[in-house]
């Protein structure tokens, strides 16, 4: 509990949370992404909690749908209403600093900050913080998964080596010195471990468990060209938090992603 607050259980129960603990410039409500490069990593929760999709079926942007236009206005408006002033150019380092400078309510991100937060010796809200699920829209619960990964080059000249390096990176001795210096990793057998879940915050270990187990690859766009067509979506954010239209916003970022799927997917 949080003034009174439970936590919230829907998208506008989140925002009603927002406006009752903004209090600027000491605290801001809720604070997430903002920046070109980083917003629809945060942002694609809201779409598709709110039913939408990066692209239709048949492989056509559909950011611009009613969905997605209803996920910008919720989005934009958190932030521009009961976000900080620096919103538009928020990073994950800038979101992380806020929250464990105890100047944000709320925020709606990575798993994998935890153990930064419990950190006595960077955290000013260490043993004054939990988690729960990440609230559902109109469309109902969605998790969005993505995670960093490790490949070898078929044009590198030391894939032996490369090799050798992924083997023992992905190692249980070494992924279990990081799980247990609160950086998750992927194995079921360190979320089990026993001295890793007596560390853990309970409301994250409960809700990372459930998330993690129904979360669906969906945060980043289904193309080859991901990360421009990402770009491209985060502009169209960007530029709305900045005060512009958001359909004509999300309509031109539709068009330029057309462009980009014609020029790079294969021909169907």
């Amino acid at each position: 509990m949080l003034r009174g607050l439970a936590p919230p259980r829907t998208l506008e129960e989140l925002e009603a949370a927002a406006r009752r603990l903004h209090s600027p410039p000491s605290v801001f409500g809720f604070v997430s992404r903002g920046r070109r490069t980083q917003a629809p990593y945060s942002w694609s929760h809201w779409l598709f909690a709110n039913g939408g999709s990066w692209a239709t079926p048949d492989g056509k942007p559909a950011i611009n749908a009613p969905a997605g236009i209803a996920a910008t206005e919720q989005y934009v408006r958190l932030l521009r209403n009961y976000g900080d002033p620096g919103a538009a150019d928020a990073g994950p380092a800038e979101v992380q600093t806020l929250f464990l400078q105890g100047r944000a309510a709320m925020i709606l991100d990575a798993v994998s900050w935890a153990g930064l937060f419990s950190d006595p010796a960077r955290s000013r809200v260490a043993g004054r913080w939990a988690a729960t699920l990440a609230p559902p829209g109109p469309a109902g619960a969605t998790y969005e998964l993505w995670a960093w990964s490790l490949a070898i080059s078929p044009f590198s000249d030391k894939q032996r080596a490369a090799w050798l390096f992924v083997q023992w990176a992905t190692s249980k001795e070494i992924q279990r010195t990081l799980h247990l210096r609160s950086f998750p990793m992927p194995r079921t057998s360190l979320w089990n471990d026993a001295e890793w879940k007596a560390m853990a915050e309970p409301g994250f270990y409960a809700a990372a468990l459930a998330q993690v187990q129904a979360a669906r690859p969906i945060g980043h766009p289904p193309f080859i060209a991901s990360p421009e067509i990402t770009d491209v979506v985060g502009i169209a954010i960007n530029n709305a938090l900045s005060g512009r239209n958001i359909r004509t916003e999300l309509d031109a970022a539709a068009g330029r992603m057309t462009e980009v799927i014609e020029r790079t997917e294969p021909r169907r």
